[in-house]
């Protein structure tokens, strides 16, 4: 201990994994000005063993394994986590550095659970006590929307999320989230999107297409993740600042920001200049140090675009989710309104990023592997059908209801493959959800995995079944989410998912490499390899 030493508020964000500052402020002081590594050694190990969880009661393991479903019937625990208690710190350390590795058994444990849990379980998150529920109850998927609506559910992510993402965006339930999800809603409309960003989603489409092209021709082998990705990150961007908003230099500079921002969205809250070449807490350092350069370049734009604003006056008329933002944040003081378009369009390009280029990587692979060819027909002559203009007139929800075999193919990957794991609410008044009651001030985690396994809900689970949804009475999973957090995107992604399907699927066949890592990856579940394929042109 230093008491002549201020420790640098950066540092103590730690105290956010649920520390608690007053407690833990002397042993994290210790370990960022230590006398010796062998007290460095010994506080950094220190640090690790609190946050693996050090309220009153069993602290669970960070690991999984099909063996490891010891629970009472009615014992309201995380049928995931192992929920033995160690007094070993070494052993508690290595489950804490281990809690990014997930298992492949994980989803089908706490299906096995479902029916001894409610679907309501206490679990753990970053050492903190949180509650998990099912979004595949009706009953309990009802009752989490009621309680949102009047207030008894705010939004709550971890300080990782929010840091980077920054505190002005919409994923912060802030003075001014409501209007600006309000204004979201309207840039992202099929409207919206038909009039504005269209053309750009169409460009970035045909530009791919141009490259399959030539590979088919060239037998050349694709990796179709990076190919989606491309499309995906060109179509949001276009959404985001407009046709030709963007230079080749600031496009490849967002992307190389936004690699680094999303592999630093659930890292642990910890800058330590000794600590930050290590693997475990480089995450956290570099992706706000993307941030800082993504934020620097935005704050260009914005004033680009609000000159062209101020110039224009009242003929002034927004191109993209940028200028929507500028035109709700003129009402507001200069730095709040920088602020708030930045930070939105950071979650913007988060949000419609990874999470739409998973899906549709994860279709291309269940499409190949499970679907028979009858059924991949039946969805090639959707696509080839399919009046684009009509998008008009089809209600925003509609969008994948024109193309009904393409729709259940879409949603089939996600339940196989859940993109989006869980989101997250803190509860500001005791809700009851099942027969469990949820204290005031805790986190849930209201999860899309748990359930999607399951055979409650679904006919042969551990098989993906393209076609599952045109005939089955089993639940459609929330693909973009529910109640007044429901992804204002979904729009176009289904957009985005369509153009995309009818280039590749309407002019190529494909087959997937041999002895390639399909595996799902984190966090977006991905396969590892990127899905390697050769085309044949159709």
């Amino acid at each position: 201990q230093r008491k002549s030493v201020k420790t640098p508020q950066s540092y103590l964000s730690v105290a956010k994994l649920g520390l608690g500052v007053e407690r833990h402020k002397h042993a994290i002081n210790a370990m960022i000005f230590p006398r010796t590594m062998l007290k460095r050694g010994f506080c950094l190990l220190l640090l690790a063993t609190a946050t693996s969880g050090f309220s009153n009661g069993p602290t669970y393991s960070w690991s999984s394994s099909s063996s490891r479903l010891e629970m009472e019937t009615k014992e309201l625990v995380d049928p995931i986590l192992d929920i033995s208690y160690s007094k070993n710190p070494l052993k508690r350390v290595r489950h804490f550095l281990g809690s990014l590795k997930q298992n492949s058994d994980q989803t089908k444990l706490h299906d096995a659970a479902l029916e001894q849990t409610g679907g309501v379980w206490k679990t753990k998150f970053l050492g903190r006590q949180s509650y998990g529920v099912t979004s595949y109850l009706p009953e309990i998927t009802n009752t989490m929307t009621k309680a949102e609506a009047q207030g008894f559910l705010v939004s709550s992510w971890p300080q990782s999320v929010i840091d980077v993402l920054g505190p002005s965006s919409l994923i912060v339930d802030g003075p001014n989230v409501n209007q600006g999800k309000k204004v979201l809603m309207e840039a992202l409309s099929t409207k919206s999107i038909m009039n504005q960003s269209l053309p750009g989603i169409q460009s970035a489409v045909d530009s791919m297409l141009v490259e399959w092209k030539e590979s088919a021709k060239a037998g050349e082998t694709r990796t179709f993740a990076s190919d989606i990705s491309n499309i995906t990150y060109k179509v949001i961007l276009a959404a985001v600042f407009g046709p030709n908003g963007l230079s080749e230099s600031e496009y490849t500079e967002l992307r190389r920001c936004s690699d680094q921002i999303v592999k630093g969205l659930f890292a642990v809250p910890i800058d330590v200049p000794i600590l930050r070449e290590l693997p475990f807490f480089r995450r956290y350092p570099r992706a706000m140090q993307a941030r800082r350069d993504m934020k620097a370049l935005l704050e260009k734009k914005v004033a680009d675009r609000r000159l062209v604003m101020e110039e224009a006056g009242e003929s002034f008329s927004p191109t993209g989710m940028l200028d929507a933002f500028l035109v709700q944040g003129n009402v507001m003081g200069n730095d709040e309104m920088i602020d708030f378009c930045v930070d939105n369009v950071i979650l913007s390009i988060f949000a419609g990023y990874d999470t739409t280029a998973s899906v549709t990587t994860n279709l291309i692979f269940i499409l190949s592997e499970c679907a028979q060819e009858e059924e991949l027909s039946q969805i090639r002559q959707e696509l080839e059908t399919f009046d684009f203009t009509s998008l008009k007139t089809l209600p925003s929800s509609g969008i994948l209801d024109a193309v009904p075999s393409l729709k259940s193919a879409v949603y089939e990957s996600f339940r196989f493959r859940t993109v989006v794991g869980s989101s997250f609410r803190k509860t500001t008044a005791p809700i009851t959800v099942g027969k469990v009651e949820i204290p005031a001030g805790k986190t849930v985690q209201w999860s899309l995995m748990h359930g999607s396994k399951s055979e409650e809900f679904f006919d042969e689970p551990e098989k993906a079944c393209p076609l599952r949804f045109l005939s089955s009475t089993s639940p459609l999973p929330y693909m973009f989410g529910y109640g007044k957090h429901a992804c204002p995107g979904s729009n176009l992604a289904q957009i985005e998912i369509l153009l995309t399907m009818k280039a590749f699927l309407c002019n190529f066949d494909y087959t997937l490499e041999k002895d390639q890592d399909t595996s799902p990856s984190v966090p977006f579940c991905a396969p590892k390899s990127g899905l390697k394929l050769t085309l044949k042109s159709r």
